[in-house]
């Protein structure tokens, strides 16, 4: 995905519907790359892949959603919504319930090379994903 910034700039000027495609299918490309290795798993077939994609991009496409209609309700640009709108996907991905897959964070590569704070990891993470953009 090459980081959110660029998927701002492709979904300027766009329907709700066109900016939700934009986000969900720039995330079916991020997550078959990021779990590409599921597939080496015995039993685990390609359509199991693909469901796992079809899963986790619906959580990208409402980022694209939401930051479409806060754009057009408010007038909000999409740079000061987005890092709300990311970091509390992140949130529900990692967090829900027995489907909670907390994997691929926008954090995670900062998460060593940044001073620690004295919190709890978890915590660090957003707030690393927030500092992201």
């Amino acid at each position: 995905m090459g980081g959110p910034g660029p998927l701002l700039l492709a979904v300027r000027g766009k329907s709700g519907r066109a900016a939700f495609g934009i986000f969900f299918l720039s995330a079916m490309g991020f997550l078959m790359g990021v779990f590409y290795w599921i597939n080496v798993v015995q039993g685990v077939r390609p359509t199991d892949f693909v469901l796992l994609g079809f899963y986790l991009a619906p959580y990208y496409g409402m980022v694209g959603l939401l930051l479409n209609a806060v754009g057009t309700t408010l007038g909000l640009p999409s740079i000061l919504a987005a890092p709300v709108f990311w970091v509390a996907m992140e949130y529900l991905r990692s967090h829900a319930g027995f489907l909670a897959l907390p994997w691929a964070l926008l954090g995670t590569p900062s998460m060593k090379t940044c001073p620690p704070s004295r919190s709890r990891r978890s915590s660090r993470l957003r707030v690393r994903s927030w500092s992201s953009w």
